[in-house]
């Protein structure tokens, strides 16, 4: 059988080995997917088992409220119209490539490239905190509600919270890369 050496497996992207210094591993990252996912399980159960679906609870008047609802869509209820079963296996399977495809990034990103590393597990939260509640309920969850008076933003939930904090840091961190590599060598 042959063997592997402990510096092929040091030198691979998958490496679980810990390392030290500013970096974030699978491990880490893997540790930091499952807190988000306990965090949105935890935050949906509750909603589940003390806010009937359409109830509304008002925590600050005029801009903030607990509510029950459901959306078979995706963000903002694109494609809600798709319905049973082709909504469920259009937004599972577009997850679903989503986690993988971003899987692969990870793969590829250095360790020392952490704050993209941690966007990007975000994102992978995000989108299996939303599968399961596809998988489970057919539709997402959402209970967050923003709004100022009668105008409301659409209501959310903490793996949507992940995707966008992810998303976000990715477009800051693709923005403050493009602007360091306009830099001009004088020598070309």
């Amino acid at each position: 059988m042959p063997s592997i050496s402990r510096s092929a497996i040091a030198a691979t992207p998958w490496s679980l080995r810990e390392r030290t210094g500013s970096t974030m591993s699978v491990r880490a990252g893997c540790l930091f997917v499952a807190l988000i996912l306990v965090a949105d399980i935890v935050t949906k159960a509750i909603v589940e088992s003390s806010i009937s679906i359409g109830q509304s609870i008002v925590v600050i008047p005029g801009f903030f409220s607990l509510v029950s609802v459901r959306n078979p869509g995706g963000a903002f209820g694109v494609l809600a119209s798709l319905g049973e079963p082709w909504g469920k296996v259009f937004f599972v399977s577009a997850a679903t490539f989503t986690v993988v495809l971003l899987g692969w990034f990870i793969r590829e990103l250095p360790e020392s490239e952490r704050v993209h590393r941690a966007a990007l597990f975000a994102v992978i939260a995000g989108a299996i905190g939303n599968v399961i509640d596809r998988l489970v309920y057919g539709e997402v969850v959402d209970f967050l509600d923003f709004y100022v008076g009668t105008s409301h933003w659409p209501a959310f939930n903490v793996a949507d919270i992940a995707i966008t904090v992810g998303v976000t840091l990715l477009v800051i961190m693709s923005f403050l890369g493009a602007r360091g590599s306009r830099h001009v060598d004088p020598a070309s």
